[in-house]
């Protein structure tokens, strides 16, 4: 059986009574991984030897990029890349104040994309479960609505892997531009002063002078 390609030989031959250093790659899946590296005589009736080698796994975790800041109130999509080797992702977007972040598509390293859920701390499972082996990236786009408010609004994203929780995540959008419209714009009082409507329509708070 050859040796996994996971595993290095400071010689691969020699002769007599001796020595070989083994060695691995850094491991970054979260299940232990094995192999066998095995000795065989060349001459005679080749008699082999073997060593199981098992290395530790990493342990579970989620790290993520965070995205710039938004500079406009419109309405926009969002990607942020998670790093990690669980088994399910979850993406905590639940703002009471705002609203919610609903994320609507993601990638597996760099793969097709694929619709995701309106996530609300749903466990997401990860297909054929890359983390066994070697971390990997997820890609999730967020769709950001317009912002019509006059104010500035803080997205949360945070995520989880297993029991790894990274720290909380801010995207900041900033208020709308203040407008204001009145309408009619020209009113004309009979001579007794009769109050007459006019409608205004804002996204601020006003004043009247």
């Amino acid at each position: 059986m050859a040796k996994p390609s996971w595993v290095t030989l400071s010689r691969t031959s020699g002769s007599g009574n001796n020595t070989v250093s083994i060695s691995a790659s850094a491991h970054t899946g979260r299940l232990v991984r094995e192999g066998t590296v095995t000795v065989t005589n060349q001459n005679g009736t080749k008699p082999t030897a073997s060593v199981k080698v098992t290395q530790e796994a990493k342990s579970e975790f989620m790290t993520f990029t965070k995205p710039a800041d938004l500079t406009s109130a419109a309405a926009t999509t969002v990607e942020v890349t998670y790093t990690s080797n669980g088994r399910s992702l979850y993406i905590f977007m639940d703002n009471p104040i705002v609203g919610s972040l609903p994320a609507k598509t993601l990638s597996i390293n760099g793969g097709a994309e694929f619709e995701g859920p309106e996530w609300h701390d749903i466990p997401i499972e990860i297909p054929n479960d890359p983390g066994a082996t070697e971390q990997y990236t997820i890609k999730a786009k967020f769709n950001i609505p317009a912002n019509s408010d006059a104010i500035v609004r803080t997205w949360i994203i945070g995520g989880s892997a297993g029991n790894s929780f990274p720290p909380q995540q801010t995207i900041t959008q900033p208020a709308a531009a203040s407008t204001v419209s009145v309408n009619p714009t020209t009113l004309e009082l009979v001579n007794a002063g009769t109050a007459k409507t006019v409608s205004i329509t804002s996204n601020d708070d006003w004043v009247l002078s």
